[in-house]
């Protein structure tokens, strides 16, 4: 899942409950901690601390050998706008073209370990993504422009990434680069989207069943007129 939303950990850090806690605010936090610190080290403080209360701080400070309120601000004033998902594209298919057209058949089938399930991705919460299954590929396109997906049945739903190579983006590279857009059920099936030229990661995705066929196009979207 991306990671763009920093929130002070003072906030969150010693809540008791699951519910006081900013799910999205403490996963950029800890990614920051793992990155800046090393992942042994967190390691060592996930075993260490207690889940909540004030014995979170004593043990980020044991761990760190640093002030709580010290490694807090250091956060605050350098962490990044935005994390790249660890792995994002890495050990995905590239889907190839024929011609301008890329098609994507495959059979969804949980003794498959190309299908999994449940779907964590997407940040958007839905009712379905606890009980879905989902394949992804690679798609590259040369160049911008408006370009059609179709599904063989309306309820599928499809997540677009656009495969960026590095860790981190500032604000302003994150309004240049990122593309992370959820292609909702359409009651005909096809959604147009325009998309910059790239490498995108595309997560199709079903609400679970028995093995069954799947299938995707995508290509440029027809002129009108």
């Amino acid at each position: 899942m991306v990671q763009d939303y920093m929130l002070d950990p003072r906030e969150y850090i010693t809540a008791e409950s699951a519910f006081d806690v900013s799910y999205g605010g403490a996963a950029h936090f800890v990614r920051w901690l793992i990155e800046d610190r090393g992942v042994a080290r967190f390691r060592e403080l996930y075993m260490l601390a207690p889940r909540g209360g004030e014995g979170v701080l004593d043990a980020i400070a044991a761990v760190y050998s640093q002030d709580p309120d010290e490694l807090f601000d250091e956060y605050m004033e350098t962490a990044p706008y935005l994390w790249v998902p660890h792995r994002q594209c890495a050990d995905l298919e590239v889907l190839e073209p024929e011609g301008d057209t890329w098609e994507f058949n495959s059979i969804f089938d949980c003794s498959d370990p190309g299908t999994l399930g449940p779907y964590e991705r997407n940040e958007i919460w839905d009712q379905f993504a606890d009980t879905a299954m989902y394949q992804s590929f690679l798609i590259e396109f040369e160049s911008p422009g408006m370009y059609r997906f179709e599904r063989d049945e309306p309820e599928t739903w499809i997540q677009i990434e656009r495969c960026i190579d590095q860790v981190s983006l500032t604000e302003e590279e994150a309004d240049e680069q990122w593309v992370d857009t959820l292609l909702f059920p359409s009651l005909q099936g096809i959604t147009d989207i325009e998309l910059p030229a790239g490498t995108y990661r595309v997560d199709v995705r079903r609400e679970y069943a028995e093995p069954h066929p799947v299938w995707v196009r995508v290509s440029p979207k027809p002129d009108e007129g």
